[in-house]
């Protein structure tokens, strides 16, 4: 599951490995170094957007290597497999992909469990305000999210896109 890690490297260092891109954030998952702008959370059925907005990112940029996504389910069973983002040019889902389970219940679940916004608190850097977040999803998720990102990180709400599925 991806979680921000402090700084192992430089910035500059990660951007000198994928120039084309502006450095927003670093982040080192499992010794692989990323430099991540865009922070893609969905719940439920707003999984499509996001998918879509990722592969957008691919087309535009060659690969989909500067962003992450957190996927709330309710249970493990509802958690899409990594392997349904394999298509997506330059998108890890090992390093790039983060599901959470509010219900694990019985289930065989080793992720994380909670709300998406809970796990958010303690999976994004302390400073994220350079990064761009598209949130889509159940109304009470988007403004869980949203109120956390404003409130408690202090994230420009410019920065946040969000549609909310009834």
């Amino acid at each position: 599951c991806w979680r921000w890690r402090p700084e192992a490297t430089s910035a500059a260092s990660c951007v000198a490995e994928q120039p084309q891109q502006q450095s927003k954030g670093v982040s080192v998952v499992a010794g692989v170094v990323r430099v991540v702008s865009v922070v893609c959370i969905a719940g439920g059925s707003g999984l499509a957007p996001m998918v879509s907005i990722l592969r957008g990112l691919a087309e535009a940029k060659g690969a989909a290597t500067d962003a992450v996504l957190f996927y709330g389910a309710r249970n493990a069973r509802d958690v899409i497999a990594p392997d349904y983002f394999r298509s997506i040019p330059g998108f890890d889902p090992q390093t790039q992909y983060c599901p959470v389970v509010s219900d694990a219940g019985d289930a065989d679940w080793s992720g994380p469990c909670g709300f998406l916004h809970e796990h958010l608190g303690t999976a994004l850097p302390e400073d994220c305000t350079d990064l761009d977040f598209y949130i889509a999803g159940p109304p009470p998720m988007v403004e869980a999210v949203r109120r956390h990102l404003v409130l408690d990180r202090g994230i420009d709400v410019e920065r946040l896109h969000y549609d909310r599925f009834f």
